[in-house]
C-alpha cells in the first residue's frame, strides 16, 4: 500500500483534486498519461492508495475530499456544553467533513472513553459526553456563541471555518428521492459515503447553509446510528449481527451455522457486560443454534473472540461461560467448561482453570484444547509423564514443539533392579516408594525447559501471538525469496526472546505460571527478569565447549557453557545477546546476534535508551541481512530506473534529443552534469530507453524526454535497488552486459561486504546451512569446500575464492 508522502501518490492526487471523482481505472489512465509509470502499475496505484483526504462516494468512485469539499456549507445546533468546552458534537451533522480533521493540529477529533483526559481537560461532564464523535477546536471559534445557535462549518483550502448564521428559518432541501434510489428500505451506508454521492449527483447542494444534516435526513425519513443512514424502522442491530456472522464465517473458514454459533456465544457474553446481570431465565440459548460449539475448533473461535474483549469487559468472559455450562446441555459439555477454564485462566485463578479442563474430559476423553492445557500446565510444572500422556492422547501429540523437550526428562527404569527392592540412592524406602518413575535433573538442565515453557505461553497467547507476528515480518524483511521467511524468523530465536523480556512476555508468565512453576525455577525465572540484553566481546573460546564473554557497557565477565556457537565464534568478535544463569553454569538463550565493528556504538546507544522499542531492536539487529546501500557521487541511493517509451516519429525525436544532450553516438545519447553521467537515453529496437540510477534523475529524464515532439506514450518503468543488482550480478555465473560507470569503483567494496554476509546466508547445496556451520560441521565441510571451489575465479563482480576460503578456514 503506498502512503502519504510518497511523490508518486500525492502527484495522484493533485489529478484527484483536478478530476475527480473518478473510478480507479479512470484515475489510472489520467495518472499514465502525466507519465507516472504503467498502466498496470498505475491501476494498482489507484486501487491501493492510502491517503487522508482519499474518499470514496457510495458508488465507489474516488474523490480528494479537500477539493471535493471547497466552499461547502454544513451546520448544527449548539449545546452550552459544546460551546463551553470548544467542541462540537460531530454526530449525523458534520460527519461529510471529518477527513479535514484528522490530523494533529486543531480541528481535531474526539471520542469519548478513549479520549477522556482531553474531554476533563476542557471541562466536558460526565453527562455531556453521549456522543459518538466529536471536533476538538479552539474554543474562542465559537465563544461568541449561545446555546441553541446554528454554527455554520464551513471548508475552505482544505480547512475548517466556522461562522454564526442568523435565527431565521433555514432551508430543508428534500433528500427524499435520491435516499429513496440510493438506499431504499433495505440498505444501510456509512453517512459520509451517501452525501458526498448526494453532493456528486447535486453539484449545488450544501453550497449555502440549510438545516442540519440530521435534520433533513430525518425529514426524509432516513436515519442515522453508529455513522451509518438507513430508512426510519430499519434493524440496525440485525444489520450488525449479519454482517459480524459474515466477518467471522470469512475469517475462520466457517460454515453460516457456526458462524452464528460463535457470534451468539459472543452476544451471551456481552449480555453479562450490562449494567444489570441476566437472570438463567432472561438467557436465551436456543440448543440448535448453539450446537455448533461443540466442535474443538469452533469453540476454539468462539474462545478467541472473547479473549479479545471485543467491546465487553474482561469478567464478561468467565459469566458467559458458566451460563453455558448450565444451559448448554450434555452435547456442549467439554466445550462450555473448557471455556471457562480459558476464562478462568485469564482471570488468573490457574488452580480454576485447570479443575475445568479435567472436567471437559470427563464429558470427552479425547477433546483436544483440554488436553494441550493440561499438557501445558503439567509441563510447567515439572511433570513430564504427565504431559506427555495428554499429548499422546492427542490426534498427533508428537508433533507438538513440546514433545522432543519432554522426552528429555522422562524418568528411566534402573535395569535389575525390582520394585520392591531397596532403592539405589540408600534412603532404605523401597524403589517404587522412592524413586521408580521419578526423574532427578540438575537446574543446569532444566533451564532450557524454563525458557521452552516460557516461549510455549507466549506462543499459546493471541495477545503476545499477534506480538511474535508482527516482529517475525520484521525479522523477514530482507529474505523474500526464502521458502518459508518467517518460519527462518521464529526459528533463529531472537523475535521471541524478544517478546519475552523487552515486551514483557516473560514477566506476564511468571505473573500467570509463577505458581505452577517449582521452588528452584520460579527463583530462576525471576533471576532472569534482571538481565538485560547487552553487547559483549568475546575474550576467549572453548570450541566445543564454550567461551567467555566481557559485558562491553558494564565491564562483567561471564563463563558462557554454549557447544555449537563456540566453534564458531572468533576471539576479538562482538555479539548483541542475553546471557543469563543456569544453575551453576551461564548460558545465552535466544540467538546470538554478530555486530559488526561500525554497528557497536549505535547499538550501546539503543540499549541505553530509556525506552527500547521491540520493533526498532529487532530492525537494527536484523540490518545485518540487509543489502549494502549504494549510493551516487551526489549521495543518493542508487536506484536502477529504467523506462521504455513508444516512437510517433523517429527523426523529430532524434532532432530534440541532439539538441538537448548533444549529438548521438549509434543512437545513443548521455545527459551529462559537468563529468559525470546522470542518465542514458538510447534507441532500441523502434523504442526509447531511458536509465538513471536515482529515482530524482530518473522523474527529471521522464519530465524532459516525455515532453519531445516525436516522443510516444510511454510502455514501461521499473526501478530495482542497486544493490539488488549488483547482488544478482555477484550470484550469476553468466557474464553480464557492462556496468554502470558509476558503479565500478564501488564495486569492490561491494563485494568484500556481500562476501561477509554469505558466510552466514542459508545455502540450499548445504542443505540450508550457513557456511559457517557447514565449516564447522564435518558432515557438510566436504560439501562446503566444493562449493567454494566451483565459484568463478577472478573478474569483476565475483567474491574471492582465497578470501573466501581464509574467513572459513578451509
Amino acid at each position: 500500500m503506498t502512503d502519504a508522502g510518497d511523490p508518486t501518490a500525492e502527484a495522484a492526487m493533485l489529478i484527484l483534486r483536478e478530476h475527480g471523482p473518478l473510478t480507479s481505472e479512470e484515475w489510472a489512465k489520467l495518472m499514465v498519461a502525466q507519465r507516472l509509470g504503467s498502466a498496470e502499475d498505475m491501476l494498482e496505484l489507484a486501487e491501493n492508495i492510502d491517503h487522508p483526504i482519499l474518499g470514496l462516494l457510495a458508488d465507489g468512485r474516488n474523490i480528494a475530499v479537500d477539493s471535493f469539499l471547497e466552499g461547502k456549507v454544513f451546520t448544527h445546533r449548539l449545546s452550552g456544553a459544546e460551546i463551553a468546552a470548544g467542541i462540537i458534537f460531530v454526530d449525523g451533522d458534520l460527519n461529510p467533513l471529518i477527513y479535514l480533521a484528522d490530523g494533529e493540529e486543531l480541528p481535531s477529533l474526539v471520542i469519548p472513553a478513549y479520549d477522556d483526559e482531553i474531554l476533563d481537560e476542557r471541562g466536558l461532564a460526565e453527562s455531556d459526553r453521549q456522543f459518538d464523535l466529536g471536533l476538538l477546536i479552539n474554543p474562542t471559534d465559537i465563544g461568541r456563541f449561545v446555546d441553541g445557535d446554528v454554527v455554520a462549518v464551513i471548508a475552505r483550502g482544505g480547512d475548517l471555518y466556522f461562522e454564526r448564521v442568523g435565527t431565521k428559518k433555514l432551508p430543508i432541501p428534500d433528500l427524499r428521492p435520491a435516499l429513496v434510489a440510493l438506499l431504499g428500505d433495505d440498505r444501510s451506508k456509512q453517512i459520509e459515503h451517501v452525501i458526498w454521492q448526494l453532493m456528486s449527483d447535486d453539484v449545488t447542494l450544501f453550497d449555502e447553509p440549510t438545516a442540519p444534516l440530521s435534520e433533513l435526513i430525518a425529514a426524509a425519513g432516513y436515519t442515522i446510528e453508529n455513522e451509518k443512514i438507513a430508512v426510519a424502522g430499519f434493524d440496525f442491530k440485525a444489520a450488525r449481527v449479519q454482517h459480524f456472522n459474515e466477518f467471522i464465517e470469512s475469517t475462520y473458514e466457517l460454515e453460516p451455522s457456526e458462524a452464528s454459533a460463535v457470534a451468539a456465544f459472543s452476544s451471551l457474553v456481552n449480555a453479562f457486560g450490562a449494567d444489570e446481570m441476566p437472570s438463567d431465565d432472561d438467557l436465551a440459548i436456543d440448543p440448535v443454534v448453539f450446537a455448533p460449539l461443540h466442535d474443538p475448533y469452533v469453540a476454539e473461535v468462539a474462545r478467541r473472540l472473547s479473549e479479545a474483549k471485543m467491546g465487553h469487559l474482561r469478567g464478561d468472559f468467565s459469566a458467559g461461560a458458566e451460563a453455558l455450562i448450565r444451559r448448554g446441555g450434555k452435547k456442549l459439555a467439554a466445550s462450555a467448561r473448557w471455556l471457562a477454564g480459558r476464562a478462568a485462566d485469564l482471570d488468573g485463578r490457574i488452580a480454576d482453570a485447570e479443575r475445568y479442563y479435567e472436567d471437559a474430559l470427563s464429558w470427552n476423553r479425547r477433546y483436544e484444547p483440554a488436553l494441550q492445557d493440561l499438557a501445558n500446565l503439567a509441563s510447567v510444572r515439572g511433570d513430564a509423564p504427565r504431559a506427555i500422556s495428554f499429548l499422546n492422547r492427542l490426534g498427533d501429540g508428537s508433533a507438538s514443539s513440546q514433545y522432543s523437550m519432554l522426552q528429555n526428562f522422562l524418568p528411566v527404569a534402573r535395569s535389575g533392579l525390582s520394585r520392591n527392592a531397596p532403592c539405589w540412592c540408600g534412603s532404605g524406602r523401597k524403589y517404587k516408594q522412592c524413586h521408580l518413575n521419578k526423574v532427578e535433573t540438575s537446574l543446569d538442565d532444566r533451564a532450557k525447559w524454563l525458557y521452552n515453557k516460557a516461549g510455549s505461553f507466549v506462543d499459546d497467547s493471541d495477545t503476545w501471538g499477534a506480538v511474535i507476528q508482527d516482529l517475525a515480518d520484521e525479522r523477514a524483511e530482507y529474505w523474500p525469496d526464502h521458502p518459508d521467511p518467517i518460519g527462518r524468523a521464529l526459528a533463529d530465536g531472537l523475535v521471541v526472546d524478544v517478546v519475552l523480556f523487552e515486551e514483557g512476555g516473560f514477566a506476564d508468565f511468571i505473573e500467570r505460571r509463577g505458581e505452577l512453576l517449582p521452588a528452584d525455577e520460579l527463583l530462576l525465572a525471576q533471576q532472569w527478569q534482571l538481565v538485560e540484553r547487552s553487547l559483549h566481546e568475546v575474550e576467549s573460546v572453548r570450541p566445543g565447549e564454550g567461551f567467555t564473554l566481557r559485558d562491553v557497557r558494564t565491564g562483567d565477565r561471564n563463563d558462557v557453557t554454549e557447544r555449537v556457537a563456540s566453534k564458531q565464534l572468533k576471539v576479538g568478535e562482538f555479539i548483541c545477546a542475553r546471557v543469563v544463569p543456569a544453575g551453576s553454569v551461564n548460558q545465552i538463550f535466544g540467538g546470538i546476534e554478530p555486530i559488526a565493528l561500525s554497528q557497536r556504538e549505535a547499538l550501546l546507544e539503543l540499549l541505553d535508551s530509556d525506552f527500547l522499542d521491540a520493533e526498532d531492536l529487532v530492525h537494527f539487529l536484523t540490518a545485518r541481512y540487509a543489502p549494502p546501500s549504494l549510493v551516487t557521487s551526489d549521495g543518493e541511493t542508487m536506484i536502477a530506473c529504467e523506462a521504455s517509451f513508444a516512437i510517433d516519429d523517429a527523426a523529430t525525436l532524434r532532432r530534440s534529443l541532439d539538441n538537448r544532450y548533444g549529438p548521438s553516438t549509434d543512437d545513443h545519447w548521455r545527459w551529462l552534469v559537468g563529468e559525470s553521467v546522470h542518465g542514458t537515453i538510447r534507441i532500441v529496437e523502434g523504442e526509447l530507453v531511458l536509465d538513471a540510477m536515482n529515482e530524482r534523475r530518473f522523474d527529471e529524464l521522464l519530465k524532459t524526454v516525455g515532453t519531445f515532439k516525436g516522443c510516444g506514450d510511454l510502455i514501461e518503468q521499473q526501478r530495482i535497488s542497486a544493490a539488488d543488482r549488483l547482488a544478482e550480478l555477484l550470484e550469476s555465473p553468466v557474464p553480464s552486459e557492462p556496468m554502470d560507470p558509476e558503479l565500478t569503483p564501488i564495486l569492490d567494496d561491494f563485494v568484500r561486504d556481500y562476501e561477509v554476509k554469505w558466510l552466514d546466508t542459508s545455502i540450499p547445496a548445504l542443505d540450508g546451512a550457513t557456511p559457517r556451520e557447514a565449516a564447522a560441521d564435518p558432515t557438510r565441510r566436504g560439501d562446503l569446500i566444493r562449493l567454494v571451489n566451483s565459484f568463478p575465479k577472478g573478474g569483476q563482480g565475483t567474491m574471492s575464492v582465497e578470501r573466501l576460503r581464509a574467513m572459513l578456514d578451509i
